[in-house]
């Protein structure tokens, strides 16, 4: 980090996102009580899910972070 506002920043926003990620896990994890699939495909969608949820997380926190600093 830059510096300690950019640190702050990140932190913040980041909270913020992995917030979101939460509730969107959470939806899909009601919505598997629902639709039942198998363990595998379950687990699959899930672990995709997830890869997908932190590869955001990061580039919204960067993306963030770039507005800041213009």
């Amino acid at each position: 980090m830059k510096n300690q506002e950019n640190w702050d920043l990140a932190q913040k926003y980041s909270t913020q996102e992995m917030i979101r990620g939460g509730l969107i896990i959470i939806a899909f994890a009601l919505s598997g009580m629902v639709y039942s699939a198998s363990t595998l495909i379950d687990s699959i969608a899930g672990t995709l899910l997830m890869v997908i949820l932190i590869i955001l997380l990061f580039i919204r926190t960067e993306s963030a972070l770039k507005r800041l600093e213009s």
